[in-house]
């Protein structure tokens, strides 16, 4: 079992894809090339911008030990 992300690499080293979906493994025959031919949306594994995922944050929560919202914690300076 191999985890990378270098699209070349695993093209060149692997001969069979597992890919989860639906809650379920299932096997494709070839290397990463073939399986893109066969699953095209997994054209996304080559590009890191092109997958459909967006990642977001929660709001930061209060800092421990502060107790003002009006005093300042830091100030920056030569900026």
């Amino acid at each position: 079992m191999v985890v990378s992300h270098d699209s070349g690499f695993l093209d060149n080293v692997c001969t069979d894809i597992y890919h989860y979906e639906s809650r379920r493994l299932k096997l494709y025959r070839g290397n990463l090339s073939a399986f893109v031919k066969v699953k095209p949306e997994a054209q996304s594994y080559y590009r890191l911008g092109a997958a459909l995922l967006k990642i977001t944050f929660p709001e930061p929560g209060p800092l421990e030990g502060v107790t003002s919202r009006e005093k300042s914690i830091l100030k920056m300076q030569k900026v």
